[in-house]
């Protein structure tokens, strides 16, 4: 009686578990209820990225200014804003916004891409891009946002930061690189780059 009955117990955890097993097959991720930062697909959230173009006396810095972003790893990964200059030629040379127009092949970008992103010359003073996380297609994770501004010949001032989308609201300051160097009387051409992630 007792061997019975454990059998029958067996049978019937055997039989529970393989019908789970069959419900479960026919379940994707996508249809089970994950969503939302547990999920692969794009935040809802934005970016904002805001800069400084500074006074210069004594220097006429040509302003040219772009913005892009990076993945987790450094890799370049798309431009937010270009400068129309930057995006109608400028770009093919090297010495204008050089970091930039080594890494975003930019020359091969489509139409819509290029006008999504193509603007006039950024004014002196504070100046904001923001970031649709949705329509731009980023997903949870981290990211680096990179904002370069030409000086004179080969001058330029590059600002790079990092910045976490998720479920909660977070800011970030940018750290300053003079490429190649400082120019004198134009340190203050770019400055105060920060961003803020928001939902």
């Amino acid at each position: 009686m007792h061997y019975n009955a454990a059998v029958m117990n067996y049978v019937k955890i055997y039989f529970l578990m393989l019908c789970c097993g069959i419900l479960l097959s026919g379940c994707h991720l996508e249809n089970c209820g994950r969503s939302g930062s547990g999920s692969s697909g794009p935040s809802d959230g934005f970016i904002e990225i805001s800069y400084e173009l500074g006074q210069t006396p004594g220097v006429a810095p040509s302003y040219q200014t772009v913005v892009w972003l990076e993945d987790a790893n450094g890799a370049y990964l798309k431009s937010v804003l270009v400068s129309e200059y930057l995006a109608y030629g400028g770009h093919r040379k090297p010495k204008i916004c050089s970091t930039w127009s080594r890494i975003s092949n930019w020359g091969s970008v489509s139409r819509s891409e290029f006008d999504a992103v193509t603007a006039a010359t950024p004014d002196i003073g504070q100046n904001t891009v923001i970031i649709n996380c949705k329509e731009q297609n980023l997903s949870p994770g981290v990211y680096y946002y990179c904002v370069q501004t030409h000086i004179i010949s080969d001058y330029n001032i590059l600002y790079r930061g990092r910045i976490k989308i998720g479920k909660e609201n977070v800011e970030s300051v940018a750290k300053v690189e003079y490429i190649p160097g400082k120019c004198e009387g134009a340190e203050n051409a770019l400055g105060n780059v920060k961003a803020k992630y928001y939902r």
